[in-house]
């Protein structure tokens, strides 16, 4: 009788905990009490990688805790971010998200292992920064308009070079290279320091890279800014135009932009307290300062945006992939 009465209560115990473990996860009541892991899916160094570093200072002030970057590369972001996917829902582990894993990916990868517009909790909105794109200063192309003369009267002579197949660069050149009506060849390169050097060098005739690098070159007379990939001009160099108005090729739009998800199942009151400590620091005169220099804009959204911006750009990049027949090996 006394071995049945145990057998029950044990029973009782499992049952009890499984219920427990199928529960969605709950808030605790003084988030955060630990630090936050913020997930950068790609190698330190980046554009990426600085908007979280800055983010991180600022929002750890905000919430009273600290927010530490971690990095996590690997296939084009997807690594990193399938990690924060799959974490649990307690919001210690969120995600700097940006365009190439949740809008690009989904395309380029056909097995990809999550989908951004179904495993995450999106907590807001960030930046967006504009590619720039830039010819060495020795090419003799003067604007966007003179390069789309050039390809066009010697079709497949000119060639741009991109940090890798499937990357920013890469469909930010097919993009523009479908609407202008030219021709042009590939030449990937691993990463977009070397991308950069191959532009500087003469040995491609144009590239689209972030500003971040592109104007300390342009600075140095070693480049020349044709346009920006923006509907806007920068507001750090207004004197260069965008593409659309260079070249002109209207209505061109390349841009890259950064985000913070949770992942799925996160409570919506640390959502809450996550979301609302982001709107507070984007309002930060010194960082909103900070990104102006790099040649980032601020861009408050709220879930609803976010999730309207992945579904947009998803729909908006796949239709240059299939066009151009990118693949990955």
């Amino acid at each position: 009788m006394a071995f049945k009465q145990q057998l029950r209560g044990l029973l009782g115990s499992l049952a009890g905990g499984v219920l427990l473990a199928l529960q969605p996860a709950a808030a605790e009541p003084t988030y955060p009490s630990r630090p936050i892991r913020l997930i950068v899916p790609f190698a330190p160094g980046g554009t990426t990688d600085a908007v979280a570093r800055a983010v991180a200072t600022k929002l750890g002030q905000a919430l009273n805790q600290s927010i530490v970057v971690e990095n996590r590369a690997g296939a084009g972001g997807s690594i990193g971010t399938d990690f924060v996917a799959k974490a649990r829902p307690d919001g210690y582990t969120l995600l700097l998200g940006s365009a190439g894993p949740l809008s690009v990916n989904p395309t380029l990868y056909p097995n990809l292992p999550y989908d951004p517009t179904r495993d995450f909790t999106p907590v807001g909105m960030i930046c967006t920064s504009a590619l720039v794109l830039v010819t060495s200063s020795a090419s003799g192309i003067a604007s966007t308009a003179d390069l789309i003369r050039q390809a066009k009267a010697n079709p497949g002579s000119l060639t741009f070079s991109t940090a890798g197949v499937g990357g920013a660069s890469h469909i930010a050149a097919e993009l523009f290279a479908s609407m202008a009506g030219i021709k042009a060849t590939h030449v990937p390169y691993r990463g977009s320091g070397p991308a950069t050097v191959a532009a500087v060098a003469g040995e491609t005739s144009f590239t689209f890279t972030g500003q971040t690098a592109a104007w300390p070159m342009v600075q140095a007379g070693k480049l020349r800014a044709l346009g920006v990939g923006s509907r806007e001009r920068s507001a750090e160099h207004p004197e260069v135009p965008t593409v659309a108005e260079s070249g002109p090729v209207p209505g061109y739009e390349a841009l890259d932009w950064n985000v913070i998800m949770a992942p799925p199942g996160t409570p919506e009151s640390v959502v809450r307290a996550l979301s609302d400590g982001l709107d507070r620091i984007l309002d930060d005169p010194e960082l909103r300062a900070s990104f102006v220099q790099q040649g980032i804009a601020i861009r408050k959204g709220t879930a609803a945006d976010v999730q309207a911006l992945m579904r947009h750009d998803i729909a908006k990049w796949a239709k240059v992939i299939e066009e151009a027949g990118i693949e990955t090996q």
